[in-house]
């Protein structure tokens, strides 16, 4: 019965199990074919409580994440906890303070971004590490026939392997989509799921806590922890998840944020500085997931939102441009509708229809520099149209809201005699005329309220 164990089944049987296998060969009961049901009694199991690496941060035989944008400081934070645990240095507890001297344990780093000799070892020996515990996993060879390769996740057994001869208590995958391989697109569940489910597996086999860093996509998403590049699996599966980043009005200032713990209540928010002299931690900080993202959020606008604005002046220089051409270059340079729309406000580009179709057309330019509307530059050329009299308009309120309209400088407007949308076109001589809102009949306003013709010129642009 022994020998049929140990063939036949890889893990030990459990003493019910072997009971109710016993008992089927007294019954004489044949063995059953194909896939059978694999069931656990939970009176077989033995209540495990979760210990840590790093307290509630590194769970030992979990996956925890570290997020962040290239340049937060991610790599540093992995080497600098794990030149911590090779020389048994403290990490920074519940108060943000490091205290407590350990007992040096291994590491097994697999690094796809950084050199061994001009980065890693060199940031190693400024963090007070021990090398004669930090191992890197840098592929395989075979004994054989000679070849070599680079490592990817796939290759399970030489993680195994390596894993079985370092003994190491922290493995570091940096970065996650750099050890997936060519065959697996990290944005499909179905793809990304088993290969995280072996690593996954090795971690909690080997009792060794697993850090995956993983950069931040660009997709501005509601919430902190689904920023993460590729599918929410990798979310899903991980057990601890921290964010890195910089403080958007102190960038000399960074943190990691801990957005998820599923196995202990999460950890605060722990501060540290890069410099020329190495890697501080700063204590507890006041940083928060979202003024972290603030601030990649407030540098990419910036960034797209200049982008646009230099993209309209460009292509409105010399005249009026089709409306559709502009929103075809501007796809073709990957700037957003809105984007581009937010350009047009800031540029004061006038929508005018001519010909059957819709032009953008830029506004007058000062000569310092600064954009003019229309009406500014009317005013400039024949004088100060004046305001039209408050008691031509039937009320307070409707003075104020064609006010407000005017200021507005929308491209549609609400005419307060009689309520009807109305736009504006210039004709041959170059004045602007009321038209309906469809742009194809001049506004026949049909309340007759003395000073009719002045209102049309405070409404003119």
């Amino acid at each position: 019965m022994q020998k049929l164990n140990n063939e036949q089944i890889e893990e030990e049987l459990s003493p019910r199990e072997k009971k109710e296998l016993l008992q089927s060969v007294e019954e004489g009961r044949p063995p059953r074919k194909g896939r059978q049901a694999r069931l656990v009694n939970m009176a077989d199991i033995e209540p495990e409580e979760v210990s840590f690496l790093w307290e509630p941060y590194l769970p030992i035989g979990k996956l925890t994440l570290l997020e962040g944008d290239p340049g937060a400081g991610k790599t540093f934070l992995a080497l600098q906890i794990a030149a911590a645990i090779s020389a048994g240095f403290p990490l920074p507890g519940p108060d943000g303070v490091p205290a407590g001297k350990k007992e040096p344990e291994k590491v097994l780093y697999m690094s796809a971004e950084d050199g061994l000799n001009d980065t890693i070892r060199p940031r190693l020996d400024r963090m007070e590490a021990d090398p004669e515990n930090v191992y890197c996993l840098t592929g395989w060879k075979d004994e054989q026939s000679g070849k070599q390769g680079l490592i990817t996740l796939k290759d399970i057994k030489v993680i195994e392997q390596a894993l079985i001869e370092t003994r190491p208590a922290f493995l570091v995958v940096d970065p996650l989509q750099g050890y997936l391989g060519a065959g697996v697109d990290m944005h499909r569940a179905n793809e990304t799921r088993p290969v995280m489910a072996n690593l996954a597996g090795l971690a909690e086999k080997y009792k060794v806590a697993l850090l995956c860093v993983r950069h931040l996509s660009k997709a501005q998403s509601g919430r902190a922890i689904y920023r993460g590049m590729g599918s929410i699996d990798f979310t899903a599966a991980a057990r601890s998840i921290m964010l890195a980043g910089q403080d958007p009005d102190q960038p000399e200032k960074r943190a990691i944020i801990h957005l998820k713990s599923s196995t202990a209540q999460e950890g605060p928010a722990i501060g540290f500085e890069l410099s020329p002299e190495g890697f501080f931690w700063t204590g507890l900080s006041d940083m928060t997931a979202g003024s972290l993202l603030k601030a990649d959020t407030q540098d990419e606008d910036k960034s797209a939102m200049s982008e646009a604005v230099e993209f309209l002046s460009e292509v409105l220089s010399d005249g009026p441009v089709a409306a559709k051409q502009v929103l075809a270059e501007a796809e073709d340079l990957d700037i957003s509708k809105r984007t581009l729309e937010r350009a047009k406000t800031k540029l004061k580009v006038r929508s005018i229809k001519e010909g059957g179709q819709w032009l953008w057309k830029a506004a007058k330019t000062a000569k310092n520099g600064e954009v003019e509307n229309e009406e500014k530059a009317a005013n400039k050329k024949n004088g100060d149209l004046g305001e039209l009299p408050q008691e031509a308009y039937k009320s307070r309120e409707s003075f104020k809201a064609a006010k407000a309209a005017k200021e507005n400088d929308g491209d549609i407007e609400i005419c307060k005699y009689c309520g009807v949308a109305i736009g504006w076109l210039q004709d041959e001589t170059g004045k602007w005329q009321p038209m309906n809102s469809d742009y194809l009949r001049p506004h026949k306003c049909r309340a007759k309220v003395e000073g009719f013709k002045n209102a049309l010129e405070f409404f003119k642009r």
